[in-house]
């Protein structure tokens, strides 16, 4: 095993989507169709800083579910009461 521990950056894009698109609301980026492009600019530049500057070895950037937890739940054991029947 190599002497550097690997690392695993874990990135919450929804949260970083909602700054980003809130940090151009008053000068918003348009491009030629007209659509308002200053979230994802600004998400594409953050995680390009934290590879740029921490350079981590994995990096996984994950976004919240329209999923309610309940339903959540009730997949979860679905999945686990068919793990157990076969």
């Amino acid at each position: 095993m190599s002497g550097k521990k690997k690392n695993i950056w874990l990135i919450d894009g929804t949260a970083i989507m909602y700054r980003a698109y809130f940090a151009f609301i008053r000068n918003p980026l348009i491009n030629k169709k007209g659509e308002n492009t200053g979230a994802v600019y600004g998400f594409v530049n953050s995680i390009l800083k934290i590879i740029r500057e921490e350079e981590p070895d994995y990096i996984a950037v994950v976004f919240d579910s329209n999923i309610r937890p309940s339903a959540m739940s009730a997949t979860k054991i679905t999945v686990d009461t068919r793990k157990d029947a076969g």
